[in-house]
């Protein structure tokens, strides 16, 4: 069996520090005053940017990639985020994903283990191959997010 990211660096492997999302202040308040309280997985963190900006905020964040980055601005697990054993109180947060299956595999595998919340941000262009199937269970919360006016869409466990 293939695995949907064959072809890629080996999980582990080291990456440059690229920071593709640039969090803007509105972004770390709307998260602020939606999940204040829960916990939050930032996965395919990257450098960690955002989830030290989260963290500084108040909010509860841990982060995880497949990769690990040349310098880092916050602890990120190595982890592959489409296997991950997600808990049902959390909220799973996709920041500007690499396009192809990543976003969407991430998607089922977070509602498959009954997570709260889904929080995914994206360049307007991206939203519907990024979420390919799911696109029509997310809604649009935000615009602006960050510094490439970058868009929120959310999807929330109907509990």
């Amino acid at each position: 069996m293939s695995h949907a990211l064959a072809g890629l660096a080996a999980i582990g492997g080291i990456l440059p520090s690229v920071v593709f999302f640039e969090p803007k202040e509105a972004f770390v308040s709307w998260m602020n005053a939606s999940f204040a309280t829960d916990p939050i997985i930032e996965v395919g963190a990257g450098t960690g940017r955002t989830a030290r900006k989260l963290t500084e905020a108040g909010l509860k964040v841990g982060a995880v990639d497949i990769h690990m980055r040349q310098e880092s601005e916050f602890p990120v697990a190595i982890f592959d985020a489409t296997i991950f054993p997600f808990s049902d109180n959390q909220v799973v947060l996709i920041c500007r994903p690499c396009h192809g299956c990543f976003a969407e595999a991430v998607i089922e595998q977070a509602i498959s283990r009954k997570v709260k919340a889904i929080v995914y941000v994206g360049k307007p262009a991206n939203v519907s191959a990024d979420l390919a199937g799911y696109r029509s269970r997310f809604k649009k919360e935000m615009a602006g997010a960050g510094r490439d006016n970058e868009s929120v869409y959310v999807w929330r466990s109907q509990r």
